[in-house]
């Protein structure tokens, strides 16, 4: 799946005889006239793109079965639900170290993601409603707090959309703003 912040032309193609490349192309813009979609002279334009099928050749065990791809309709569903929201141009990190006591005399820190998640065509703030989404490792999970401005969540209508990765399952998450304890 690929998803343009603003229409585009697009232009698909193959490449060279022989060779098996399939090669999609943002060509230009449709129309750059829209003020909503500039920042200043800026002129916003993000492109995301999305694997649905990891099981070309059917032998993948943790994307096929039986030689065939997983049905992916729900994560598909999910990320179209999704493709509006876009990390905004005043992204910010914070972190703190504490020395207090807590927690039987330890002490600890913060960190926080603030990714100013934004409608990319309207360019308002996200809500609880639709979210950014992002992959998250276990450690980034286990350490992972609910903010009110985030719901940061993993759980989508009770199921989570993970896949194997190097450093153990990667899931979706769902926010715009995270803090890790």
């Amino acid at each position: 799946l690929i998803f343009y912040s603003r229409p585009v032309y697009v232009r698909c193609y193959k490449s060279e005889e022989g060779v098996s490349k399939f090669i999609l192309q943002a060509t230009r813009l449709q129309d750059t006239s829209d003020e909503k979609h500039n920042l200043g002279d800026e002129l916003i334009f993000t492109s995301r793109v999305a694997l649905m099928n990891n099981c070309t050749y059917g032998g993948n065990p943790s994307y096929c079965q039986a030689g065939k791809p997983h049905d992916k309709k729900e994560f598909g569903d999910l990320l179209k639900k999704h493709a509006d929201i876009y990390p905004g141009k005043h992204t910010n990190i914070d972190y703190t170290f504490f020395t207090e006591e807590r927690d039987g005399g330890e002490e600890y820190s913060y960190i926080q993601f603030d990714w100013d998640s934004r409608h990319v065509r309207t360019e308002k703030r996200s809500n609880h409603d639709n979210e950014l989404l992002m992959y998250s490792l276990p450690h980034h999970r286990e350490m992972l707090h609910p903010q009110a401005t985030s719901s940061n969540s993993a759980t989508f209508d009770g199921v989570t959309h993970c896949s194997p990765s190097l450093n153990g399952e990667a899931c979706l998450i769902a926010g715009g703003m995270e803090l890790f304890l």
